[in-house]
This record gives C-alpha cells, sequence and structure tokens, in this order.
C-alpha cells in the first residue's frame, strides 16, 4: 500500500542527446545510459499503457484526407528562463524560429503535391502568430493545397499537456526540436516523416 506522503525517487535517464552532454559538459555529470530499442514494439506498448491518462483527454480531431503534421514549436512560453535558447547547449530545445522554417523547407520539398494540414503544438501564448508565420511561409514555398491550425484558446505551457503530448501521436509525420515532450511521441510511434 503506498502511503500519500511518500516521497518516490525516479531516475532521470534523458534520451536526448544534447541533454546529457549539457550535464557532462557544465557539472561533470555523466548520466547513466542504457539504450532502449525503441523500436521494439512489445516495449512501445508497454509504455503507452502506462501512459496513459486514468481520465479520458479531449484529442485533436485530424483531417482523414490529408497528410498531417504536427508542428512542436517550443518558444520558452514562461516555463523556460529567458535568453534559454541563446545558451548553445541548450539551442536545440529552444531552436530560433528559423530552425521551423528550414525544416518547412525540406519537408514542402519532400511533398511538394500533397494536401497538407499542419498543426502548430505550442508553449507560446499566442499561437496564432506563429501559424501566420508558418501559413506565410508555406505559401511562398508551394501551391498545393494546405492548411495550417492551431489551439485557438486556453494556450499556454500549463494547459493541455497531455492532449498536446497524445495529440501528437495521431500525426502522420512531427516536426520537433530536442524537447523531450515531443521526444516522448518521437520515441512511441513510427512517423512517416
Amino acid at each position: 500500500m503506498i502511503k500519500k506522503n511518500a516521497i518516490f525517487v525516479i531516475p532521470y535517464f534523458p534520451e536526448s542527446f544534447g541533454e546529457r552532454e549539457i550535464y557532462r559538459i557544465r557539472e561533470n555529470v555523466v548520466f547513466p545510459y542504457f539504450p532502449v530499442d525503441w523500436k521494439e514494439e512489445k516495449f512501445r506498448a508497454i509504455l503507452k499503457e502506462m501512459l496513459k491518462p486514468k481520465k479520458p483527454v479531449e484529442l485533436l480531431e485530424c483531417p482523414r484526407d490529408k497528410l498531417t503534421v504536427a508542428i512542436h514549436c517550443r518558444m520558452g512560453g514562461g516555463f523556460d528562463r529567458e535568453g534559454l535558447g541563446e545558451d548553445p547547449l541548450f539551442a536545440g530545445k529552444l531552436p530560433p524560429f528559423k530552425f521551423y522554417l528550414d525544416a518547412l523547407n525540406l519537408f514542402c520539398k519532400l511533398c511538394p503535391t500533397e494536401d497538407i494540414y499542419f498543426h502548430v503544438f505550442t508553449d507560446d501564448a499566442h499561437p496564432e502568430r506563429l501559424a501566420f508565420l508558418i501559413e506565410d511561409h508555406v505559401k511562398s514555398l508551394r501551391s498545393a493545397p494546405f492548411s495550417v491550425g492551431y489551439r485557438t484558446k486556453g494556450n499556454s505551457h500549463r494547459q493541455n499537456i497531455l492532449e498536446d503530448m497524445f495529440s501528437m501521436m495521431q500525426f502522420d509525420c512531427l516536426i520537433r526540436p530536442e524537447s523531450n515532450f515531443s521526444i516522448i511521441p518521437s520515441l512511441l510511434k513510427e512517423y512517416k516523416i
């Protein structure tokens, strides 16, 4: 039986190479790293079952007639300290917006004719700004049909965490930074791109 005031220590083993390097370089700490076969379906199934919310969460409805792309734009959103993305050791976690534009350049070259639905997942309080920039950029790259969606209300780094993480796993493709939030879906699902 678990007591209410029990303290659990859960070791943290980062899957992010950059994060392991941060601690090795800054604090001379070497994380014990255990290579995991993330392609092993039985293991993935166990993890998905263990991570499944106890109460149902409302997931996004993905269009079924389009190629769907989740874009995790981690902007800091009040959770990370100011200027963290400028630190070379954290640059992968909070990349400049150009990172996403470069990824879209490549993506649009790989899928020039498909009808695409892009969805912006972000900790930013104003996701509409990011969606507009993405829409404007994609317009400059292709003439094939596409659309861009985002959470229109209640967006913050403290809300919709489980909803967004599990919703990401419904998409065909994922564009992401080196953030643990989107590393999890990338390890639990085989994305097309």
